[in-house]
């Protein structure tokens, strides 16, 4: 099974992942992808979610509409300092057969709240 090549964007403030449907070899089983999340606030400087199973789906994204703050963009497979910025990681995790195929973490980019240097 090959890795899910993630992507993402912002809508309406809100983090969106899509990734494409990944191939398999010798099995005929759907695929499922397990979303898992990671929040974190720079304003309390601790984590809202870390390492959090969202659920599992068959479709191809994921719009996290739970964060307690306004998403305002992709920042890539780095996080945005955790010094000033709050983010959002989401990964995917794909299974089939009892293999699994992980995407990495992507990370969006929340507003700059944090203490700043000092912290």
């Amino acid at each position: 099974m090959c890795t899910p090549s993630l992507t993402g964007s912002v809508s309406s403030g809100n983090a969106t992942a899509s990734w494409s449907a990944v191939s398999t070899t010798n099995t005929t089983s759907a695929t499922t992808y397990e979303i898992w999340e990671w929040t974190w606030d720079a304003s309390t400087q601790s984590w809202d979610e870390n390492e959090q199973f969202i659920g599992t789906t068959t479709g191809l994204f994921y719009t996290d509409v739970s964060a307690p703050w306004t998403i305002s963009s992709v920042a890539g497979t780095g996080q945005p300092e955790m010094c000033n910025y709050s983010s959002v990681g989401i990964e995917i995790r794909a299974y089939n057969q009892g293999a699994y195929a992980y995407s990495g973490t992507l990370w969006f980019q929340g507003p700059k709240n944090g203490p700043g240097p000092a912290c």
